[in-house]
């Protein structure tokens, strides 16, 4: 069970006391791609697909989760992480980050010693609030629904347009504290969203910053903040 879905949601399960009831939260959603992907599946002989997607995939899961962050889904050539869920995280924007910074060499790693030749990424992170909890039936998930899940997607679409491994939008910088390293782009228009957003590329992350607490509400139709 627990290589289908985070160990950590497991335990939650295991011991019934995951929420199943959502509730609103600040978290730091992040979307990775593999670039190109779809060209060389067309080409590659099917099971060295699979084998190079294996290593890549295990390459980045094992880095979100280094964070602390879970992966929510693997999407194909890519995949949807959380930080900030299930458990509250009041650094969960400097975990993503750093979290793709690592991603990033690890693609290049395995680019170099041959194991995926050519692999490159592309990783798009946003910071808002979401509706978390445990969805579905007879078959049921732990995920995210919001807007910043759809923002995050279009940031990673737009790292190969603006030829950059990550892109951060101005929400996760509120959160992310000192020591990173960052270029700015000039706002840009964010498909299915009205009004242009400012987006940043992240170059490095150094050190370790105090963070700022974010406010954690509860059950949906709550309005009392967390207290810390």
């Amino acid at each position: 069970f627990g290589s289908y879905v985070d160990s950590r949601v497991v335990r939650r399960v295991l011991r019934g006391d995951l929420r199943l009831e959502p509730e609103r939260r600040v978290i730091t959603v992040m979307f990775v791609d593999i670039r190109g992907f779809t060209a060389m599946a067309e080409t590659a002989v099917p099971i060295e697909i699979f084998l190079r997607l294996n290593i890549a995939l295990d390459a980045m899961a094992t880095e979100v989760q280094a964070q602390g962050g879970i992966v929510n889904k693997f999407l194909g050539d890519g995949l949807l992480a959380l930080f900030g869920a299930p458990e509250p995280q009041a650094d969960h924007a400097r975990r993503a980050v750093r979290a793709g910074l690592r991603i990033v060499e690890r693609a290049a790693a395995l680019a170099r010693d041959g194991r995926f030749p050519d692999l490159r990424v592309g990783v798009g992170i946003a910071t808002g609030e979401a509706i978390v909890g445990d969805v579905g039936g007879a078959r049921r998930e732990f995920t995210a629904i919001g807007d910043v899940v759809n923002v995050a997607a279009r940031v990673e679409a737009l790292t190969k347009d603006l030829n950059t491994p990550i892109l951060i939008t101005e929400e996760v910088v509120a959160q992310l504290g000192a020591g990173a390293e960052l270029k700015p782009f000039p706002p840009i228009e964010l498909r299915g969203r009205v009004g242009k957003v400012a987006l940043l590329s992240v170059e490095g992350l150094r050190g370790t910053a105090p963070h700022q607490v974010l406010p954690v509400t509860g059950p949906i139709g709550a309005t009392d903040r967390d207290p810390r």
